[in-house]
């Protein structure tokens, strides 16, 4: 499947807005069942359509694609088309490595929710995986770029 550059910057900015709005349902009105905790924090008890990790994963990289497809989006279709072919694998590792990282750990350990010692391994596993997508991203786009000058 061939993906152009509005349909990539439309589905990130899509995903992006679907989990700002589920991840914080009490503020957009979804929530029907609140408990306010002796803190005086709100939590919506009507349980979530995603758990938290799944939530940050989509939130991490739907910035991640939101922010390179505007980089690229005023670029020549070749530098797009560079960029992308290298993001796509990288955020399908970035995807597999969560959610093994969420079923190894119970549900409980993924983007760092979890126990103290996992919780701080799987963040700095997945702080690599992004940062090695974020800078071999812009790296391409630079290379490709000053190819194509």
């Amino acid at each position: 499947m061939v993906y152009d550059k509005k349909t990539v910057l439309f589905v990130a900015l899509g995903i992006f807005g679907f989990v700002f709005v589920t991840n914080d349902p009490i503020m957009f009105g979804l929530c029907k069942n609140i408990v306010v905790w002796p803190s005086g924090t709100e939590h919506c008890n009507d349980g979530s359509f995603v758990s938290e990790s799944i939530g940050l994963l989509c939130l991490f990289l739907s910035l991640s694609l939101l922010f390179l497809s505007l980089v690229t989006y005023w670029m020549k279709e070749s530098i797009f088309r560079a960029w992308w072919n290298f993001a796509r694998w990288w955020v399908v590792a970035i995807i597999v490595v969560t959610l093994y990282i969420e079923s190894a750990s119970g549900g409980s350990g993924g983007m760092g929710i979890g126990g103290a010692v996992t919780g701080g391994f799987n963040i700095f596993i997945e702080s690599i995986l992004y940062a090695v997508m974020i800078i071999g991203s812009l790296t391409k786009i630079i290379k490709t770029y000053l190819k194509t000058r």
